[in-house]
């Protein structure tokens, strides 16, 4: 068995394919991309800040239902606040743009309304 049918390292390459290459044993210094390539995310901060008062801190996110209600809405806007973990729920009728900023708004300024701050 010659050269060409040696076994090869792990990857399947074959061991002293290549000839006539002298290697140095000099320290190479990574570059800016294979530091960057293997740096890794910081960790998330454990520190979270609690809101001062209701509804300064609001989540809001869409959902779906399987079944329509008995108007034929399956889309509803989910409405927590952080300070009391209060939550409201507010069929749309569907998912556009308009219809959340217009449902968002009206919440808004009746919570507005009833707390007194804005």
């Amino acid at each position: 068995v010659g050269p060409s049918f040696s076994c090869g390292d792990r990857f399947g390459r074959q061991i002293g394919a290549i000839t006539g290459i002298t290697l140095k044993d000099e320290k190479v210094t990574p570059c800016f991309s294979c530091i960057q390539a293997k740096s890794k995310r910081s960790p998330f901060s454990n520190k979270s800040t609690k809101a001062p008062h209701a509804l300064y801190r609001v989540f809001i996110d869409l959902g779906f239902v399987e079944h329509p209600n008995h108007h034929g809405d399956t889309i509803y806007l989910a409405i927590v606040d952080q300070y009391s973990t209060a939550k409201w729920t507010i069929v749309l009728k569907d998912k556009r743009a308009e219809t959340i900023i217009e449902a968002w708004s009206k919440f808004q300024a009746g919570s507005e309304r009833q707390t007194g701050q804005k």
